[in-house]
């Protein structure tokens, strides 16, 4: 999968999640009960609304930047650095322990410090890897596990990937749905007169409402 691919695809799963999960119907037959009486329902109560939360505060720059991160990393080394790293396009930031470790950097930073952002990154990661299929370069994956990583040549890359761009389904499918993805996100976007909202906050969730509105709204009442 190409860019495209990695950042429609990601974007897209990510925000159909958040839709479910802020829709007020999530969660709506968990019953209320005062915090402070410490029963079962009202924590299921606070756990609904803090993932709710959590969900309508998505920073999609970040989830773009982990969609990208592995290739971000991997791909400059790899061209670069002829046969002084035994790897190939998809090294160690393709790699589950990689990945792994980002997981707990986020948690750790969601839980300790309220910060999302890390996390949000790490999601997008490992959404790249799936994307990938990286299940079919195991020694890759599992790394240092399975033995190094292997290297391949970088000559004729570029006619390799435009290749495969025109001949792989996998390929061109996936770099078609990303691009309708992104496309029909910005012109939602352009239409809301949210793109600089997004750029500032890297919010897409369309019930935020803008600074003009509530200023509307102040200028009314």
């Amino acid at each position: 999968m190409l860019f495209f691919g990695h950042v429609g695809i990601t974007t897209g799963i990510v925000k159909v999640c958040q839709e479910l999960v802020t829709t007020r119907r999530f969660g709506q037959n968990k019953a209320y009960a005062d915090p402070k009486s410490g029963t079962t329902q009202a924590r299921k109560h606070l756990l609904t609304d803090n993932l709710r939360d959590k969900m309508r505060s998505v920073d999609y720059r970040f989830l773009i930047l982990g969609s990208l991160l592995p290739d971000i990393i991997d791909k400059p080394i790899w061209m670069f650095t002829a046969s002084n790293f035994p790897w190939n396009g998809r090294g160690y930031a393709h790699t589950f322990l990689f990945n792994f470790v980002l997981l707990i950097i986020g948690l750790i930073l969601s839980i300790c410090l309220g910060k999302t952002w890390f996390l949000t990154i790490s999601v997008g990661s490992f959404f790249h890897l799936i994307f990938d299929q990286m299940w079919r370069l195991p020694v890759t994956l599992w790394w240092p596990l399975l033995g190094p990583i292997p290297r391949e040549t970088t000559a004729g890359w570029l006619p390799s990937l435009w290749q495969a761009l025109i001949s792989n389904p996998y390929i061109y499918i996936s770099e078609t749905i990303g691009f309708i993805i992104i496309l029909y996100l910005f012109l939602r976007l352009l239409v809301s007169h949210r793109v600089i909202f997004f750029l500032k906050t890297g919010n897409i969730d369309w019930n935020v409402p803008l600074a003009s509105d509530k200023a509307k709204v102040t200028k009314v009442t």
